[in-house]
């Protein structure tokens, strides 16, 4: 057992005794993190910020490694903390065990320890695990949230682990938490020149003509879904109190990599170089995720891939 390193924290109120939340971000320097600061801080949330990269924005920054957990915990109750929302990864999909390995000393175990600390001193816990990952292949059109997990990749296992340990100290020490699996993110604040996110990726490199990579036929299929989408879903169930349950974030509707890159072509209104490549063994042919329990607890109607995908590109041209 991880035993973390309890502090006196006094004055620690826990969640729910005041009405704005102080909120840590943990990882919160990439794309999702920032549009999840921005709408914490609309709707009248404190939030404080742990990443490695320097974001002028922030209300407060703290660029110290998840491994240094001592100083975490301190920032936890010198800030009276919360919510801890925890978005951290160093690990890619494509990743082999020796990242895993890495994974598991750097974000996996010091996550475990920061679990066990937010138990003890009433923080809730959200945890961003993944949709398109941790179900593995499936015969199933639309997964539910009870679905078997059976990930093929390291991220995903990774994943895994984590969900499984915040479920044990819920039930060992009395843990509040919300999990959630989001699909594919894509949008405002993503690169579009980096190496993640088929979207993002895609429509830079048709913009600059550059051929787009596929991996395999093109016949894969993916649910995509608005960052601020995502965002709006996240806030809006830590505002609810919908505490202790595991939720999928998708548009409900696949897309293949094929129809993907036409509604970039339409988009753009240039014609799109496709470079086919060897398909990879980590990757599942479908993953669209069945959102019912979401919907059953928020108000939740995505916006349409086509018109993301334009506003995005709008957001790319303004920069």
């Amino acid at each position: 057992m991880f035993v973390s390193h309890k502090l006196a924290c006094e004055g620690f109120s826990g969640y729910g005794c005041r009405k704005m939340k102080r909120v840590l971000l943990i990882g919160g320097g990439g794309f999702i993190g920032k549009n999840l600061q921005a709408v914490l801080v609309k709707s009248g949330n404190f939030v404080l910020m742990h990443c490695l990269g320097r974001n002028p924005e922030v209300l407060d920054e703290y660029k110290i490694p998840l491994r240094d957990i001592c100083n975490i915990e301190k920032i936890i109750c010198e800030k009276k903390i919360d919510v801890v929302i925890h978005l951290a990864s160093g690990l890619l999909p494509s990743g082999g065990f020796s990242e895993f390995e890495k994974e598991v000393e750097e974000v996996i175990r010091p996550t475990f320890q920061l679990v066990n600390f937010c138990a003890e001193n009433g923080v809730v816990f959200v945890f961003f695990s993944s949709g398109g990952t941790v179900y593995g292949d499936t015969e199933n059109i639309n997964i539910p949230e009870n679905h078997a997990l059976a990930p093929k990749s390291y991220y995903g296992y990774g994943k895994v682990l984590l969900e499984k340990y915040i479920e044990l100290c819920h039930g060992s020490m009395g843990l509040n938490y919300i999990i959630v699996r989001p699909s594919n993110p894509y949008g405002s604040n993503q690169s579009a020149h980096g190496k993640q996110g088929f979207i993002a990726v895609a429509l830079g490199r048709v913009l600059s003509g550059k051929p787009v990579e596929i991996w395999g036929d093109g016949t894969v299929v993916r649910d995509y879904l608005d960052v601020r989408d995502l965002s709006h879903a996240v806030v809006e169930l830590l505002d609810g109190g919908h505490y202790n349950r595991t939720f999928n974030i998708g548009s409900s509707i696949g897309y293949s990599l094929n129809d993907v890159v036409a509604i970039i072509q339409e988009v753009t209104g240039r014609p799109a170089q496709v470079l086919k490549c060897p398909s990879r063994d980590f990757d599942v042919k479908s993953i669209v995720l069945d959102t019912t329990l979401l919907a059953s607890v928020i108000a939740w109607q995505p916006r349409n891939l086509l018109v993301g995908v334009r506003e995005f590109m709008q957001i790319l041209g303004d920069k």
